[in-house]
Protein backbone atom coordinates (compact mmCIF):
# COMPACT_ATOMS: atom_id res chain seq x y z
CA UNK A 1 0.00 0.00 0.00
CA UNK A 2 2.87 2.07 0.98
CA UNK A 3 5.03 1.94 -2.15
CA UNK A 4 1.58 2.57 -4.12
CA UNK A 5 0.89 5.37 -2.73
CA UNK A 6 4.54 6.70 -3.01
CA UNK A 7 4.29 5.87 -6.96
CA UNK A 8 0.86 7.28 -7.12
CA UNK A 9 1.93 10.74 -5.79
CA UNK A 10 4.92 10.92 -7.98
CA UNK A 11 2.93 10.55 -11.12
CA UNK A 12 0.38 13.18 -10.07
CA UNK A 13 3.40 15.63 -9.84
CA UNK A 14 5.47 14.68 -12.79
CA UNK A 15 1.91 15.21 -14.85
CA UNK A 16 1.63 18.23 -13.25
CA UNK A 17 4.62 19.80 -13.74
CA UNK A 18 4.19 19.23 -17.18
CA UNK A 19 1.52 21.54 -17.77
CA UNK A 20 2.51 24.44 -15.25
CA UNK A 21 6.29 24.88 -15.35
CA UNK A 22 6.88 22.90 -12.35
CA UNK A 23 4.17 24.63 -10.29
CA UNK A 24 3.31 21.54 -8.11
CA UNK A 25 6.45 21.00 -6.72
CA UNK A 26 6.97 23.91 -5.77
CA UNK A 27 3.73 24.47 -4.17
CA UNK A 28 4.42 20.92 -2.80
CA UNK A 29 7.70 22.04 -0.71
CA UNK A 30 6.22 25.40 0.40
CA UNK A 31 2.84 23.19 1.91
CA UNK A 32 2.47 22.14 5.56
CA UNK A 33 1.77 18.86 4.05
CA UNK A 34 4.93 18.47 2.77
CA UNK A 35 6.66 16.00 0.29
CA UNK A 36 5.80 11.86 0.35
CA UNK A 37 8.38 10.96 -2.06
CA UNK A 38 11.40 13.97 -2.32
CA UNK A 39 13.14 11.44 -4.77
CA UNK A 40 10.28 11.71 -7.25
CA UNK A 41 10.42 15.39 -6.96
CA UNK A 42 13.93 16.48 -6.37
CA UNK A 43 17.01 17.33 -8.57
CA UNK A 44 20.18 18.21 -8.24
CA UNK A 45 21.44 20.07 -5.12
CA UNK A 46 18.11 19.03 -3.60
CA UNK A 47 18.70 15.80 -3.50
CA UNK A 48 21.47 16.93 -0.23
CA UNK A 49 18.45 17.80 1.82
CA UNK A 50 16.12 14.36 1.57
CA UNK A 51 16.57 14.29 4.94
CA UNK A 52 15.84 17.27 6.09
CA UNK A 53 11.61 18.90 6.72
CA UNK A 54 10.20 21.06 3.66
CA UNK A 55 9.81 24.70 4.46
CA UNK A 56 6.15 24.45 4.06
CA UNK A 57 6.57 21.62 7.06
CA UNK A 58 9.34 24.13 8.83
CA UNK A 59 6.54 26.91 8.51
CA UNK A 60 3.11 25.19 9.47
CA UNK A 61 0.05 26.47 8.54
CA UNK A 62 0.25 29.68 10.03
CA UNK A 63 2.10 31.49 6.37
CA UNK A 64 -0.02 32.19 3.68
CA UNK A 65 2.01 31.66 0.22
CA UNK A 66 1.56 33.79 -2.83
CA UNK A 67 3.15 32.03 -6.23
CA UNK A 68 3.95 33.51 -9.44
CA UNK A 69 5.82 32.15 -12.44
CA UNK A 70 8.57 34.64 -13.52
CA UNK A 71 11.05 32.89 -16.03
CA UNK A 72 10.23 30.04 -18.23
CA UNK A 73 12.41 28.12 -20.86
CA UNK A 74 11.76 24.17 -22.57
CA UNK A 75 13.21 22.68 -19.38
CA UNK A 76 13.46 25.22 -16.83
CA UNK A 77 11.40 27.58 -15.12
CA UNK A 78 12.05 29.93 -12.12
CA UNK A 79 8.89 30.88 -9.33
CA UNK A 80 8.72 33.19 -6.89
CA UNK A 81 7.12 32.88 -3.89
CA UNK A 82 5.71 35.70 -1.44
CA UNK A 83 5.31 34.06 2.40
CA UNK A 84 3.57 36.43 4.45
CA UNK A 85 3.11 35.74 8.37
CA UNK A 86 0.51 36.65 10.62
CA UNK A 87 2.04 40.03 11.80
CA UNK A 88 1.94 40.82 8.34
CA UNK A 89 5.79 40.71 7.65
CA UNK A 90 6.86 39.27 4.42
CA UNK A 91 9.93 37.16 2.87
CA UNK A 92 10.37 36.56 -0.82
CA UNK A 93 11.42 32.94 -1.88
CA UNK A 94 12.50 31.99 -5.35
CA UNK A 95 12.18 27.98 -6.73
CA UNK A 96 14.05 27.11 -9.62
CA UNK A 97 13.17 23.92 -11.68
CA UNK A 98 14.83 22.34 -14.06
CA UNK A 99 13.67 18.86 -16.56
CA UNK A 100 15.17 15.65 -14.88
CA UNK A 101 13.79 12.24 -15.57
CA UNK A 102 11.09 13.33 -17.97
CA UNK A 103 9.55 15.60 -15.80
CA UNK A 104 10.13 19.16 -14.01
CA UNK A 105 11.33 19.19 -10.54
CA UNK A 106 12.78 21.41 -7.97
CA UNK A 107 16.35 21.93 -8.24
CA UNK A 108 16.74 24.54 -5.72
CA UNK A 109 15.32 27.18 -3.44
CA UNK A 110 16.82 30.95 -2.92
CA UNK A 111 15.78 33.58 -0.60
CA UNK A 112 17.74 36.72 -0.05
CA UNK A 113 19.68 36.32 3.60
CA UNK A 114 20.30 39.72 4.92
CA UNK A 115 23.19 40.58 7.57
CA UNK A 116 21.76 42.94 10.62
CA UNK A 117 24.41 45.12 9.19
CA UNK A 118 22.14 46.44 6.19
CA UNK A 119 19.55 46.73 8.40
CA UNK A 120 21.87 48.70 11.28
CA UNK A 121 22.97 51.05 8.86
CA UNK A 122 19.10 51.93 7.92
CA UNK A 123 18.10 52.68 11.65
CA UNK A 124 21.53 54.56 12.09
CA UNK A 125 21.15 56.60 9.25
CA UNK A 126 17.36 57.00 9.77
CA UNK A 127 18.31 58.39 13.44
CA UNK A 128 20.65 60.77 12.03
CA UNK A 129 18.81 64.31 11.99
CA UNK A 130 21.20 65.59 9.49
CA UNK A 131 22.71 63.36 6.64
CA UNK A 132 25.22 64.01 3.37
CA UNK A 133 24.27 64.03 0.40
CA UNK A 134 26.07 60.29 -0.01
CA UNK A 135 24.67 59.35 3.33
CA UNK A 136 21.33 60.14 2.39
CA UNK A 137 22.24 58.17 -0.81
CA UNK A 138 23.37 54.80 1.09
CA UNK A 139 20.00 55.10 2.85
CA UNK A 140 18.07 55.31 0.14
CA UNK A 141 19.69 52.68 -1.52
CA UNK A 142 19.59 50.31 1.68
CA UNK A 143 15.81 50.79 1.73
CA UNK A 144 15.40 49.46 -1.58
CA UNK A 145 17.84 46.45 -1.09
CA UNK A 146 15.31 45.85 2.02
CA UNK A 147 12.26 46.01 -0.08
CA UNK A 148 10.00 43.66 -0.90
CA UNK A 149 9.67 42.16 -4.28
CA UNK A 150 5.96 43.99 -4.84
CA UNK A 151 7.36 47.52 -3.88
CA UNK A 152 10.30 48.01 -6.16
CA UNK A 153 8.09 46.48 -8.90
CA UNK A 154 5.68 49.27 -7.83
CA UNK A 155 9.03 51.77 -8.04
CA UNK A 156 9.93 50.46 -11.17
CA UNK A 157 6.55 50.97 -12.61
CA UNK A 158 6.48 54.71 -11.67
CA UNK A 159 10.26 55.58 -12.82
CA UNK A 160 9.35 53.27 -15.67
CA UNK A 161 9.29 56.64 -18.49
CA UNK A 162 12.64 57.75 -16.81
CA UNK A 163 14.83 54.87 -17.21
CA UNK A 164 13.37 54.51 -20.72
CA UNK A 165 14.96 57.88 -21.40
CA UNK A 166 18.28 56.38 -20.34
CA UNK A 167 18.53 53.47 -23.25
CA UNK A 168 19.81 55.84 -25.83
CA UNK A 169 22.75 56.93 -23.49
CA UNK A 170 23.94 53.29 -22.93
CA UNK A 171 25.78 52.58 -26.04
CA UNK A 172 27.35 56.17 -26.23
CA UNK A 173 30.47 55.35 -25.12
CA UNK A 174 31.99 56.75 -21.41
CA UNK A 175 30.90 60.40 -21.21
CA UNK A 176 27.34 58.96 -22.00
CA UNK A 177 27.89 56.28 -19.49
CA UNK A 178 29.04 58.65 -16.83
CA UNK A 179 25.47 60.61 -17.17
CA UNK A 180 23.72 57.39 -17.10
CA UNK A 181 25.52 56.38 -13.90
CA UNK A 182 24.85 59.94 -12.14
CA UNK A 183 20.95 59.69 -12.91
CA UNK A 184 20.79 56.29 -11.66
CA UNK A 185 22.60 57.29 -8.63
CA UNK A 186 20.02 60.03 -8.33
CA UNK A 187 16.99 57.44 -7.94
CA UNK A 188 19.37 55.89 -5.47
CA UNK A 189 19.97 52.62 -7.71
CA UNK A 190 23.24 50.95 -8.17
CA UNK A 191 24.56 50.38 -11.92
CA UNK A 192 25.46 46.97 -12.56
CA UNK A 193 26.72 45.34 -16.03
CA UNK A 194 24.32 43.03 -17.26
CA UNK A 195 24.91 39.41 -17.16
CA UNK A 196 25.29 37.27 -20.62
CA UNK A 197 21.70 36.30 -21.98
CA UNK A 198 20.24 33.05 -20.91
CA UNK A 199 17.58 31.02 -22.57
CA UNK A 200 15.17 31.93 -20.42
CA UNK A 201 11.82 34.04 -20.88
CA UNK A 202 10.62 36.29 -18.55
CA UNK A 203 7.45 36.95 -18.00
Amino acid sequence: MRTWLLWSTATVLAAAAAEDHGRAAVQAFFAPGGITDKRAVYTGEMLATLNKPTMGVYWGPAIRKEFRLLQVSEAAAVHAVRATAPDASTQEWYAFVRQSGGTLRLEAVRTLALTATLAGLVEALQSKPNRSAEEEWRYRNAQLVLSSDEKLKALLIQRQEALESLLPLIAGGKPKEEAVRSAIRGMHFSLARQPPPQAMRRL
